[in-house]
Order: structure tokens, then C-alpha cells, then sequence
């Protein structure tokens, strides 16, 4: 049962990370049998089978007490642990090429195209910082917790089945939830997040959790389609 399990965590993790490694998989049309059973795996037996893989790993982490489903908040701050340590590795991969750029009596004339490549690079990653506040450690730890969505081979048209759909919506994507995600887009796109919208003012980490709880409004709408 033991290896049963492991070898399912494993194909589970490997589904799930190459789900954002294909762009090709954003858009292709999957089978509801498919999106059913996976979503069924992942709300009822993911955390299970991990744990037996975990405890089967390292004995010494076994424990019969059950263990919690993941908040949305712990789930956030797993990504951001996530996030540092992997925006951390760019930053040091760039300072590292920037000092060896530095060290003149290492290179030659022949090298000196590739040299400055390395250096205009440091540079445009320096203005991309300065100009635009490019936040890496952020787009790590969003691209983590955004769910990715499987989309249903029946569905043709989504903003009509929207429209149409008001007394059939699927489980997680009530009225009430669609009309915040609703309000909160309009809030972002008129730059005014709160002000006549019923919004609570928040702020960019609050935000950004608002967000990713309601794409998951939008997974639920999408793969529940029918």
C-alpha cells in the first residue's frame, strides 16, 4: 500500500508541475471525466497519500493525528517561503556573472563581445527593477499559487454560459462570490479599489490573496461548465 501510494504522490507532482511547463495545456479542451476525478484527487485524497509517502520517507515524522487542510493564508506563505528562496537564486546567479564580468585578468581580447553582453544584461535587469518595479520574489510566489485551469472539451463560448448560467452554477462559484470577483476587477481596472465598489480598502499582500481566492471562483466556474 505503501509504494501504492508513493508512486501515486509522484505522478500526482509531476501532473501538477507540468501543468505550467506546456503552454499549449492552458487552452487545450480536456475530458470533465478527467477534471472531475483530478479535482476529486486533490480535495479528498492529496493531503492523505502525501502524508503516507512522508511518513514512509521519514519514519520519524509518523503521527495517527490527522492532519489539517491547508489555509489559504499557510498555503500563501509556503509559496512566499518558496518565492525567496528562488528570486534569491536569480539575484545571486547575476551578482555572481556581474563579479566575474569585474575581474579584468581573467579574460582576453576574444572575450570581450561576451563580457559586455554580461554587463548590459546586469544593467537592463537593473533598470527593469528601478523602472517598472519588477518584482521577482512576487511573480514566483503568484505563479505558485495561481490554480491552474482545465477547461472543459464542451465549453465554446464562456462569456455566454456566464450570462446564461446565473440559477446553474457550479459548487464554488456561488452569485455572491462572482459578483465580488466582478466588483474587484472593476475596482483594479478603473485604479480605484474601493470607492463605490463595497470593497474594503487593502493592501497589496491582501489584495493579492483576494485574487487568488477568486480565480479559484474562476476555476470552479470554467470546469463546471455544463
Amino acid at each position: 500500500m505503501n509504494d501504492l501510494c508513493t508512486d501515486l504522490s509522484f505522478a500526482a507532482h509531476r501532473l501538477k508541475m507540468n501543468e505550467r511547463r506546456m503552454r499549449t495545456l492552458f487552452a487545450t479542451p480536456v475530458d470533465p471525466a478527467f477534471i472531475a476525478a483530478w479535482r476529486d484527487y486533490g480535495e479528498r485524497y492529496e493531503r492523505v497519500v502525501s502524508g503516507i509517502w512522508l511518513a514512509d520517507l521519514w519514519p520519524e515524522s509518523r503521527t495517527d493525528v490527522p492532519l489539517p487542510a491547508p489555509t489559504a493564508d499557510f498555503q500563501w506563505e509556503v509559496a512566499d517561503d518558496e518565492a525567496v528562496e528562488q528570486a534569491s537564486g536569480v539575484e545571486k546567479a547575476i551578482e555572481f556573472a556581474e563579479f566575474n564580468a569585474d575581474q579584468d585578468h581573467r579574460w582576453d581580447d576574444s572575450q570581450i563581445d561576451f563580457i559586455r553582453q554580461i554587463q548590459e544584461g546586469v544593467a537592463a535587469w537593473e533598470r527593469l527593477k528601478l523602472d517598472t518595479g519588477f518584482d521577482l520574489r512576487g511573480i514566483f510566489r503568484r505563479r505558485a499559487l495561481v490554480p491552474f485551469v482545465l477547461v472543459p472539451r464542451q465549453v465554446a463560448d464562456l462569456e455566454e454560459r456566464i450570462r446564461n448560467a446565473r440559477s446553474r452554477l457550479p459548487r464554488g462559484a456561488s452569485e455572491a462570490r462572482l459578483h465580488r470577483l466582478r466588483k474587484l476587477a472593476n475596482a483594479i481596472l478603473h485604479l480605484n479599489r474601493q470607492k463605490d465598489e463595497g470593497l474594503p480598502a487593502m493592501n497589496e499582500v491582501r489584495l493579492e490573496k483576494e485574487i487568488v481566492s477568486l480565480l479559484f471562483v474562476l476555476r470552479a466556474l470554467i470546469e463546471g461548465a455544463k
